[in-house]
């Protein structure tokens, strides 16, 4: 295997340990404890993505097989009315030290949400990161693509079907 398809491998793993940190910096859910959602539902990504058996730090992960792209979703549950999705986005990039190439708002799951694009800081690392926060009346939900540059693009429409698919109460 070559060193750069282990690239998008590195940072899609920090980003999902990412994930933990940042919300257990930025949401501060005190005393209440944080939960997953479980009336999620999607569909998964197609083949040659494959479901990684023990992904730290996430509700579900698959990793193609050849690219190594990832797409990954966490969702943490609790008392998440004063977290805003700029703040956990920006905490997402930064605990990665991505910079911010672009943000938007779309919708997700009927929910005004976040899109964040951006790329390691290093410019040594040829990856890309698309990430899409937003939240429902309970939940934080973090939908994630990470890829080489060399296949973001190739494989981005398997994230479009995946977020098409995704459906939180």
């Amino acid at each position: 295997m070559r060193l750069t398809n282990l690239i998008p491998l590195k940072i899609g793993s920090l980003l999902l340990l990412s994930f933990c940190l940042s919300s257990c910096i930025s949401v501060n859910l005190g005393p209440s404890p944080v939960t997953t959602a479980t009336d999620v539902s999607y569909t998964s990504p197609s083949s040659p993505f494959k479901e990684m058996a023990s992904a730290p730090s996430a509700d579900k992960t698959w990793i193609h097989s050849k690219s190594k792209s990832i797409i990954t979703y966490l969702s943490e549950c609790g008392d998440i009315s004063h977290i805003r999705l700029k703040e956990a986005a920006a905490t997402s990039f930064k605990a990665q030290d991505l910079k911010l190439i672009e943000q938007k708002s779309v919708t997700q799951s009927g929910q005004p949400a976040l899109q964040s694009r951006g790329e390691p800081t290093d410019p040594k690392k040829n990856v890309m990161v698309e990430m899409i926060n937003f939240k429902t009346k309970d939940c934080l939900f973090s939908l994630a693509f990470v890829a080489s540059k060399n296949h973001f693009d190739e494989d981005h429409p398997t994230f479009d079907q995946f977020l098409k698919s995704f459906k939180a109460p």
